[in-house]
């Protein structure tokens, strides 16, 4: 089977949508797929392109014509490609991706097929977004629906999601999957351990003994992952450590602006790799995730393989993931909540830690095997 995988974007720009299609790439490949990444040149800000290569394997980069917001970016030879590129399947991601409606017809002119992980983007508050992109997002979605017919089968990230496109668009149960992200099998080796080489004490220089408690978010500096919702947190709790791992999405002068005079908060400043990553979570005794809105919580589940308490947003997927036996959910815009589990949890710290270890086995659901078995199966059900 010939398949194409259709995502604005891709590596290097940094999201969780990213890591998805790199990763359905590697896997569909090494289990004899024939696949072709479609993508753009389009990074999450509007003033920068990503550089355009023929070496790139596996990727065909288009240069993207116009764009609005954070996510919509429109290439017009992407689509110009499609009406002539030899495939059997095409995938797309995202269900606000500008590409899909012409992927749709397309497909229907081509007699192709046509899968769609919606990578659940409707849990964002019309507010956060504005009156006009509110009202552009909900005319889309009113022509999507109108569309939908030529969605084979959608791929839902969560039971919410699959719920959700059932009494939006109309679509059939039958049609829909829900298949959640994988998460790399590294993660579930063994829990790493602390170590005196740890990246945080080598690098970075941190002492994790001066701390009573040491807590962390790994994302992108970006204002929609709420790291400036803790500052309630980090100065009520000066005697825990808040360690924010990430590179720059966009918002990272403003946060360090904004936490310029706590001197319990540390930001890397840069991203960091797969094994550095098992180094932060075995530095952490406590993982935040206090997104304004989170579609699903691939670093929540990373977290989870590793052993850690969470405390995570209840905008979006974390609900649908954790539970009380090794996690906490609270609203990203309640900053004395989060203040206060934080000082709750310092102060019974072994029991939260031993809690924290529940969610091993809770995450094996999430391994690559169990997740690339059931898109195989949903492919071929087409």
């Amino acid at each position: 089977m010939k398949i194409i995988q259709l995502s604005t974007f891709y590596k290097p720009s940094v999201g969780g949508v990213e890591r998805q299609v790199e990763e359905i790439y590697q896997h569909l490949t090494s289990n004899g797929f024939k696949v072709r990444i479609f993508t753009t040149d389009a990074s999450h800000s509007l003033d920068k392109r990503l550089t355009i290569s023929t070496e790139e394997e596996g990727v065909k980069r288009f240069k993207y014509l116009f764009g609005f917001g954070y996510f919509f970016r429109f290439s017009l030879s992407l689509i110009w490609n499609l009406l002539s590129e030899d495939f059997d399947l095409i995938h797309v991601h995202n269900a606000h991706d500008a590409h899909l409606l012409f992927a749709i017809i397309i497909k229907i002119l081509r007699r192709k097929k046509l899968v769609l992980t919606g990578h659940n983007p409707f849990v964002v508050d019309k507010a956060k977004r504005g009156s006009l992109l509110s009202f552009l997002v909900s005319f889309y979605d009113l022509v999507l629906r109108l569309f939908a017919f030529g969605i084979d089968k959608y791929l839902a990230l969560l039971q919410s999601e699959k719920e959700y496109v059932h009494k939006h668009f109309g679509i059939a149960n039958n049609r829909i999957e829900v298949i959640p992200n994988g998460i790399r099998d590294i993660y579930f080796e063994k829990v790493k351990e602390l170590v005196p080489d740890n990246i945080f004490v080598k690098k970075y220089n941190l002492d994790k003994k001066k701390w009573n408690l040491v807590v962390g978010c790994l994302c992108r500096m970006d204002y929609v992952k709420g790291i400036q919702n803790l500052f309630v947190a980090a100065k009520n709790n000066a005697d825990c450590l808040f360690i924010f791992a990430g590179g720059d999405g966009g918002y990272l002068e403003n946060l360090t602006n904004h936490f310029k005079d706590l001197d319990n908060v540390f930001f890397t400043k840069e991203y960091i790799d797969v094994s550095e990553s098992l180094e932060f979570y075995a530095f952490i005794d406590i993982f935040l995730l206090p997104s304004i809105y989170e579609p699903f919580g691939i670093t929540l589940v990373e977290a989870m393989t590793q052993g850690k308490y969470i405390l995570a947003t209840s905008h979006g997927g974390p609900k649908e993931i954790i539970t009380e036996e090794f996690g906490e959910i609270l609203d990203p815009l309640d900053f004395d909540s989060w203040s206060l589990s934080i000082n709750k949890i310092k102060n019974n710290k072994n029991e939260y830690i031993t809690k924290g270890k529940n969610g091993i086995t809770a995450s094996k659901i999430y391994r690559w095997d169990n997740v690339i078995d059931k898109l195989i199966t949903a492919y071929k059900s087409i």
